[in-house]
Formats: structure tokens, sequence, C-alpha cells
């Protein structure tokens, strides 16, 4: 797939700069998580640069396909709406949360059912409870008499 495919098959608009993408600090990772870091970076850079899929794997290693997902995780935005750019190639960074489609099936005798997500699930179908939760949790007061 060429970059010109990847680009015009998505509306990136203008998170194509990547000098103005967000930086990573590598300090915190170790030595082996800044390598994975700097190859795929060094891949993206190089993809952004028209570089071939050929020269880039001799290069760094990482398959065109591989090349692809991390473009497009980083062309993602995060929740303040910011593309998510080099720190999405942080070795196992999450860049979107994990969502559950249906409820969990458990049984009674299970001992450890996989219930991840399951109370978000719940409260993406019940949004007043989730308000309900918020206001008591963080003592919102919602009385009008209470504003002044």
């Amino acid at each position: 797939m060429t970059k010109r495919k990847i680009i015009e098959n998505e509306n990136f608009g203008s998170t194509i700069d990547i000098s103005s993408w967000p930086t990573v600090l590598v300090d915190n990772l170790s030595e082996d998580d800044q390598i994975t870091y700097y190859n795929r970076r060094k891949a993206v850079e190089m993809y952004f640069q028209n570089k071939t899929h050929h020269e880039i794997n001799i290069a760094t290693g990482i398959h065109r396909n591989n090349l692809t997902k991390m473009i497009k995780r980083c062309l993602q935005t995060d929740s303040e709406n910011n593309v998510w750019g080099f720190r999405a190639l942080i070795p196992r960074k999450r860049v979107s949360s994990y969502k559950r489609e249906s409820l969990p099936k458990s049984k009674l005798n299970e001992p450890n059912p996989n219930k991840n997500g399951a109370f978000n699930l719940l409260l993406d179908t019940y949004p007043d409870l989730r308000d309900e939760i918020h206001r008591l949790f963080f003592k919102q007061k919602t009385d009008l008499h209470l504003i002044q």
C-alpha cells in the first residue's frame, strides 16, 4: 500500500505534518523499549519522506503491514482531539480504550469470568445511572437554590 492510498482513504487533514506531532520522552523507557520506539519512529519518518517499503524494511526491519498499522495509530486523535503522533509508537501504549460489545456470559461455578468492560457497558447502556453515580460520588449539586 502506498502513502497516497493510506492518506487518501482517510480524512486526516493537517495531522500529516509530522513536525508538529507530540514528541516522546524516551528516558523513562527501558533500553529495549527505546530501541523499539526509535525503530518505529524511523520507519514512520522514512515513510513520510517517500521512501519505499523495501527501503524502510531494510533500514528498520518493519514490514509494510505493520508500518501501515503504526501510521494509522499515529494519525488517531486522543481524548483532547490532539493527534497521537509519535506517542502512539511507544511499546504497549494504548491509543483507545477497551469497549465491550456484549454482556459477559458467566456460569455460577466459573471462578474467574471475564468481565472486562462490563461496568462501562452498563453505564453506556444507562446514561442516567452514570450521571447519578457522578453526582453522588463527586457531590455535584443540581439544585438551583444552592447556586447563587
